[in-house]
C-alpha cells in the first residue's frame, strides 16, 4: 500500500494544511462550474481533511466563503472576467464545530433549502404514483383479457 499519501513528521500542521487548502483550490478552480458557484447560491464549502492514522489523524475543516465586498456582480464575456469578490478561507480545528457551523450556515445563508427539498420529494413521489398507476392499468387489462380469452375457452352446456 502507497503510503505517500499520509502527513510525514517533518511537515507541520500549518504546513501541511496550507499545501491542503492550495490542492483543494486547484482542484475547485479546474472545475468548469467553479465561476458561477456564487451565482448558484454556493457561497460556503466545507472540506474535512484526516490522515487516516488512528489517534488523532485529524488535520481540520477548511471552510471556503465567497466575500464581495464591493457589492458589484460578477460579470464574463468571450474575451474578459470581471471578478467582484473572492474566496476566503478559514481552518477549523474541531470537526464538530465544522458541522454545526455548516448546519448554520445552511439554515441562515440558504433558507430555500428545505423548500427545495419539499418540492423535489413532492415531484418524485408524484412521479412514482403516476408509473406505479400506469403499471397497475397496465397489469389489469393484462388480466381482464387473460381471463375473457379463457372464459370464451369454457364450453357451455
Amino acid at each position: 500500500m502507497d503510503d505517500s499519501w499520509k502527513l510525514k513528521p517533518e511537515i507541520g500542521l500549518e504546513d501541511a494544511r496550507k499545501i491542503l487548502e492550495e490542492q483543494f483550490r486547484i482542484r475547485i478552480y479546474k472545475d468548469p462550474k467553479f465561476p458561477f458557484l456564487p451565482a448558484l447560491g454556493v457561497k460556503h464549502m466545507f472540506q474535512g481533511f484526516a490522515t487516516g492514522e488512528e489517534g488523532g489523524g485529524y488535520i481540520g475543516t477548511l471552510h471556503l466563503w465567497w466575500s464581495n465586498e464591493s457589492g458589484k456582480p460578477t460579470q464574463h464575456t468571450k474575451d474578459k472576467h470581471f471578478i467582484h469578490g473572492y474566496w476566503k478561507s478559514e481552518w477549523l480545528d474541531n470537526a464538530k464545530d465544522a458541522i454545526e457551523m455548516a448546519i448554520e450556515v445552511e439554515r441562515t445563508d440558504n433558507p430555500y433549502s428545505e423548500k427545495l427539498t419539499e418540492v423535489h420529494l413532492r415531484d418524485t413521489t408524484e412521479r412514482s404514483e403516476k408509473i406505479a398507476k400506469e403499471l397497475l392499468e397496465k397489469r389489469y387489462k393484462k388480466d381482464m383479457q387473460k381471463a375473457t380469452e379463457e372464459s370464451e375457452k369454457v364450453l357451455w352446456n
